[in-house]
């Protein structure tokens, strides 16, 4: 009987072994070249993904970093796995946050380090800080949007030394950028109009026509719902008039 315990209670062991093993998780990371720096000095933080057990379609998340130590200067979203961003990467150095929302084609990205943008920092004042991933959603490429993300990263930072003349920071480096000097974005970035469940579901060269020339589209769409409605509206006199026509002459 003890044996047949312990059987059962291995046969479960291993089921739950084997579960947890093979279960999909994702992370959103960021990479920091070095960590120390010089006031006035520029460097780039990469965000990337890591999902090298199942296919993702949709990565969001929002950034922080100190107001007081950093000041952003622009986003670059060039090759990234990214066909469409639903959000384009938007910053602002009063609220220290950078967001950001792309989406992947079918068959969507597994694999690691899938490069997603690259946020352009400058110090403006000594001390430590933290660059961190607040929140996210990894969308697994499955049909129901599941949430995959396993683990959010963050990288520390120190600065030091004095600002000379030659980095000297203007007042204007501290205004809320514009989205055109910001953000460095290629035509295939643009704000997407079908939904992650239409991406998946419809053609590549459909969902490109919608989402460039969506005002085009939806204007021959409108088009084709009008003439149905016409010639649904037409056939519904021509049988009424048939009816009317059978009574009269069974009077």
């Amino acid at each position: 009987m003890k044996n047949r315990y312990l059987n059962y209670f291995s046969i479960i062991a291993i089921i739950f072994l084997f579960g947890f093993s093979f279960a999909g998780g994702a992370e959103l990371n960021l990479q920091l070249e070095k960590t120390d720096f010089n006031i006035g000095e520029s460097f780039s933080v990469l965000i990337y993904v890591d999902s090298d057990k199942e296919a993702i379609n949709a990565v969001s998340g929002t950034i922080s970093f100190p107001v007081d130590k950093l000041i952003v200067e622009s986003v670059s979203g060039e090759e990234s796995i990214f066909n469409y961003w639903s959000l384009s990467p938007d910053y602002s150095n009063t609220t220290g946050l950078v967001n950001f929302e792309g989406i992947v084609f079918n068959p969507g990205f597994i694999g690691p380090r899938g490069h997603i943008a690259i946020i352009n920092f400058r110090t403006i004042t000594e001390g430590s800080g933290t660059i961190g991933l607040m929140e996210g959603l990894v969308l697994a490429n499955d049909g129901y949007g599941t949430n995959v993300l396993d683990g959010l990263s963050s990288v520390d930072f120190n600065i030091s030394g004095t600002l000379d003349d030659s980095t000297e920071l203007l007042e204007e480096d501290m205004a809320e950028p514009t989205e055109k000097d910001s953000i460095e974005f290629t035509e295939k970035d643009k704000p997407l109009i079908v939904s992650t469940f239409w991406i998946n579901n419809l053609p590549t060269w459909l969902v490109d026509v919608i989402n460039n020339h969506h005002y085009f589209f939806f204007s021959v769409l409108f088009t084709i719902i009008l003439l149905l409605a016409i010639i649904i509206y037409l056939l519904y006199k021509l049988y009424s008039y048939r009816s009317l026509g059978v009574k009269d002459e069974e009077r």
